[in-house]
């Protein structure tokens, strides 16, 4: 029989549990991280298409974002990429000759293209990343400027 004293305990004892389970499923979340790289990468691309960045920690083939360029995707035909980080987590991503940049976010070990920005349809030749207080600047090596954020181009 289960008097009214085991049954306040074991009451206390089920509210006791569910608290700890709840809070040990609590997720904890950092606000306002600042994700920005002060310079960018530039990275040279295996025979395979891989690219790294050993002081990032950061390596993967670069042949997909390729194939999206150029439409080759079999063989290596850029020797170098650009990239950098922005404030917000997205990475920004050239090479010499490209019309677009491409800007991912990761996810669970990918990288997923957030968004493509035509910059030049006839390519850019000498493209260099600024990381800047709010977005992202590319330089095409003449004197022209594009002011970048993950969701385009900035005015």
């Amino acid at each position: 029989m289960i008097t009214k004293s085991k049954f306040r305990i074991f009451g206390n004892l089920f509210v006791g549990l569910a608290l700890l389970f709840t809070g040990a499923c609590a997720t904890l979340t950092i606000t306002d991280v600042d994700f920005s790289e002060p310079m960018e990468s530039v990275l040279e691309v295996s025979s395979n298409g891989m690219v790294q960045d050993v002081e990032k920690g950061l390596k993967f083939n670069i042949l997909p974002i390729q194939q999206e360029e150029t439409g080759e995707g079999n063989r290596v035909t850029i020797e170098e990429i650009r990239i950098i980080r922005g404030q917000k987590g997205h990475y920004f991503i050239i090479a010499p000759g490209f019309k677009n940049v491409y800007v991912f976010s990761a996810n669970n070990g990918e990288l997923v293209l957030d968004n493509t920005i035509k910059i030049d349809e006839n390519g850019v030749a000498n493209p260099a990343f600024n990381q800047r207080d709010t977005y992202i600047q590319l330089i095409d090596g003449t004197s022209r400027a594009f002011n970048l954020t993950h969701e385009g181009l900035r005015n």
